[in-house]
């Protein structure tokens, strides 16, 4: 199961800013690792190439939803013998790369797919503040389900 905090790794990155507002929250989140490899070749870099944001969604607090933006970097690799130039930093305990939803979000539609379907999923999710359409659940679900011909 996906951590239980939504605070990740304190050394990976930490907490900045909390934003309320009327039916959001937002989490500002700053990576700040020194050093971090290179993942093709593995060499340590500190060369920072530049930051970029990364806005996901989280599971809702008291009926209010949770944004989480992340603002992560872009590495330039040190080593001339590497084929990749640049790469992005990965904040792998809070979440998947190019998801726009947490792991702990993740789970939870995944397990309200599978157990309610398109229409009575997307109404349960509703009401506890996630807002996700019938035929994005049965496009997650026809993801995970391996048909057999």
């Amino acid at each position: 199961m996906a951590r239980a905090t939504i605070n990740p790794d304190p050394v990976t990155a930490h907490l900045e800013a909390i934003h309320p507002h009327r039916d959001t929250i937002t989490l500002m989140f700053r990576a700040h690792r020194p050093v971090v490899d290179c993942p093709v070749c593995h060499h340590p870099t500190d060369c920072v190439h530049r930051w970029y944001q990364r806005t996901l969604a989280d599971l809702p607090w008291h009926g209010l939803t949770v944004r989480l933006e992340l603002r992560p970097r872009r590495w330039r690799c040190r080593n001339p013998a590497c084929p990749r130039e640049i790469f992005t930093e990965r904040l792998l305990e809070l979440v998947a790369p190019s998801t726009r939803r947490t792991d702990r979000l993740a789970t939870v539609v995944d397990a309200i797919a599978m157990a309610l379907g398109g229409e009575a999923g997307a109404r349960l999710l509703d009401m506890l503040g996630v807002e996700l359409s019938p035929d994005t659940l049965l496009d997650l679900l026809r993801q995970r389900v391996v048909w057999r011909g």
